[in-house]
Formats: structure tokens, sequence, C-alpha cells
């Protein structure tokens, strides 16, 4: 990971595509993730958004309090299960990205 990031916030977005005949078994699959994830120490947002577009993918959008939290969450049991699963769920790989805050913090504050 970037070491540019620094001890602050950080925002991640995973977007993925399910396999076509397991789209509503990836779904809850990925909805079961939200409680357990939302209750863990340092989630400030973790959104599930599904394309109106492009049926099938997914993207969460996350707000930690810091990469170490992140981390954290990366080996959280409720977390390496769904990993675990993803293979047969989703087509092609889960695409993830790590961004930092630009100009300020955020507008829900």
């Amino acid at each position: 990971m970037n070491s540019e990031l620094g001890d602050g916030e950080i925002v991640v977005v995973a977007r993925m595509r399910g396999v076509v005949d397991r789209v509503d078994e990836l779904r809850r699959e990925l909805v079961g993730l939200l409680g357990p994830t939302r209750a863990e120490v340092g989630c400030i947002q973790y959104d599930l958004q599904e394309s109106v577009e492009e049926g099938g993918v997914f993207l969460f959008y996350e707000i930690w309090e810091s990469k170490a939290a992140l981390d954290v969450h990366l080996q959280r049991p409720h977390l390496v299960a769904f990993f675990a699963k993803a293979g047969e769920l989703v087509d092609g790989e889960v695409e993830l990205s790590i961004w930092k805050r630009c100009g300020g913090g955020s507008s829900f504050r």
C-alpha cells in the first residue's frame, strides 16, 4: 500500500461483477457483510450499491479511520469467509482501490 496515505482516514472502493446465474446469492452474501462490518471499530461508512446500468455489478464505498483499521477489517472472520466463497460468486477479480481525501473533510459531518 502507498506510504503517502499517512495515518488519517482512507476511502476504499471495491467493485465486482456477479457470475450470471449466482447474482442473487452474491447479493445476499454482500448484504450479510453490512451489519458486522458497520459494527467494527474504525468503520466510519460502509455502503453497498448495485448498478442500475450493468446487471449484477456491485460496489462498496467505505471510509475507515485509518489504514490500520482497514487491515484489521480485512482479517475479520466474516470477510475472510466471504473471500473464500468469492471465487464461485464473482466473475473475475474484486477490483479494490484505496483513496485519500483531498480538500477537507466529509460533507456528511
